[in-house]
């Protein structure tokens, strides 16, 4: 195998990785709603809002950019989100109030529609 199919096998097996990881850290907080919920004050009404607000993401990621990766390559579309998604990822760990919370919970919902 030539060393530059290597590379991209190992390229394409790193995004996998990654997306993997994404994905399954997606649903991460949902565990600590309730702790946000006592710490922020909100209430149960705001709670279902922040634990939904991930899937109107992703509806709108994939509605409005659901062609974006066949028009411009899989790669461009994937590594910023990946970048994305992590970022938001530690957005909800240093939350400080509920609008962090939807802010991050939403644009990683948008990640993991791309």
């Amino acid at each position: 195998m030539a060393p530059d199919r290597r590379r991209q096998r190992r390229t394409y097996a790193l995004i996998l990785y990654g997306i993997g990881i994404l994905v399954a850290t997606g649903s991460f907080p949902v565990g600590l709603y309730h702790s946000y919920a006592e710490a922020f004050a909100f209430s149960a009404a705001m709670l279902t809002v922040v634990a939904c607000s991930s899937t109107i993401g992703v509806i709108v990621a994939v509605v409005g950019c659901g062609t974006l990766s066949d028009q411009i390559g899989r790669r461009p579309v994937l590594l910023p989100a990946l970048g994305i998604g992590a970022l938001c990822l530690v957005g909800m760990l240093v939350a400080t109030n509920v609008w962090m919370l939807l802010v991050a919970r939403s644009v990683t919902g948008l990640a993991i529609g791309l």
